[in-house]
Parts: structure tokens; sequence; C-alpha cells
């Protein structure tokens, strides 16, 4: 009776190891959030889009500021190819709506 008892905790303890182990693996290959957007995502924003619609396209700004809801900044990768180059844009909001986008190096 022990020894079943015994077989059964060691069974039940390998179970949860095996589970929690998964778990861990599972969220190492999560897939990450980038820190740039391509050209072809930021040509997608038009004006009138909802805060909501654009971090749908894009994701969360790079910079979240409470006192500068107004414009949301993005990193834009401009090549693909290494040495990769890179344009912070701004996604401009007015009365909770986009009303522009464009590149914040003019």
């Amino acid at each position: 009776m022990i020894q079943r008892l015994r077989a059964v905790s060691r069974a039940a303890l390998v179970a949860s190891v095996l589970i929690s182990g998964s778990a861990v693996l599972v969220g190492c290959v999560s897939p990450v959030p980038q820190d740039f957007i391509s050209t072809a995502s930021i040509q997608q924003v038009r004006p009138g889009m909802s805060p909501r619609e654009v971090k749908r396209l894009l994701g969360a700004p790079l910079v979240s500021d409470k006192k500068q809801d107004d414009r949301w900044d993005y990193m834009v990768a401009t090549t693909t190819t290494r040495p990769m180059a890179f344009t912070p844009y701004g996604v401009y909001f007015e009365g909770g709506r986009v009303a522009k986008v464009e590149p914040l190096n003019k």
C-alpha cells in the first residue's frame, strides 16, 4: 500500500514538473513585440481611424506619455537589409481620431 502511494506521488510529481516545464518553454518561444514596424504598415494608417484601430494595426506606440495623447511615436524600418535604417514617425490624433501621419525628422 505504501509503495503504491509512493509510486502515485512520484508520478504526480513528474507530471507537475513536465507541465511546469512546458509552460516555461511556451513562454520562451512566444513572439516578442517588435520595436519597429514596416513602411507598408505605417502606410495603412488613414485619417479618421480610431486609436484602437491603430493599435490593432501597428501595436502599442514606443513611448506612452499621458501628457501627449495626441501623438503616438513609432520606429519604421526603411530598409530590410543590414545595417537597417529607421525613421521615427508620429501618428497625430485630433478628437480621438487620426489626423495625420508623418516622419518626425522632417
